[in-house]
């Protein structure tokens, strides 16, 4: 297993460390600069709940957005501020995404196991009707059998 996701918050604390120190030095963070830092914060925002996920979310947008801006406060304002936000909004969309097909996923397996238990009953109950059918006929012909060794004798 990867370390990225044996400890997701560990590398994520790296890649954020590594970024914040990138853009501190005069780096445009473009996508291809906050990739890693994208792929990172995945994991930690799948496998936690929303709030968690969103603090997450907030403190490194804070972070990386901090680091590009109090280097050069003058140029480019909007590429070093909009940009990063939306990009590093990402993770947390495909998280919602991700939740949704988890959930899709499981209420499917769910509607599964419920068809299979019900195929399994309705097939009991065939067999407990045909037993009847055939006891009631049994008993028929039994019947009929004795009504007419009785007028035999």
């Amino acid at each position: 297993m990867p370390k990225a996701r044996a400890h997701p918050r560990t590398a994520v604390s790296v890649v954020t460390a590594c970024t914040v120190a990138t853009g501190s030095t005069g780096y445009l963070p473009t996508p291809l600069l906050l990739a890693p830092l994208m792929m990172a914060l995945y994991r930690p925002a799948v496998d936690t709940d929303s709030v968690v996920a969103r603090r997450y979310g907030l403190v490194i947008t804070a972070m990386v957005v901090t680091s590009g801006v109090l280097d050069r406060p003058d140029t480019d304002m909007l590429l070093r501020t909009v940009g990063p936000v939306l990009w590093l909004l990402l993770p947390l969309v495909g998280r919602g995404k991700a939740r949704l097909r988890h959930d899709y996923l499981q209420s499917v397996q769910a509607r599964a196991v419920y068809a299979e238990r019900t195929r399994e009953e309705e097939a009991r109950l065939r067999v407990a009707e045909e037993r009847m059918r055939i006891a009631r006929e049994l008993h028929d012909v039994v019947a009929h059998h004795t009504y007419r060794a009785s007028l035999a004798q």
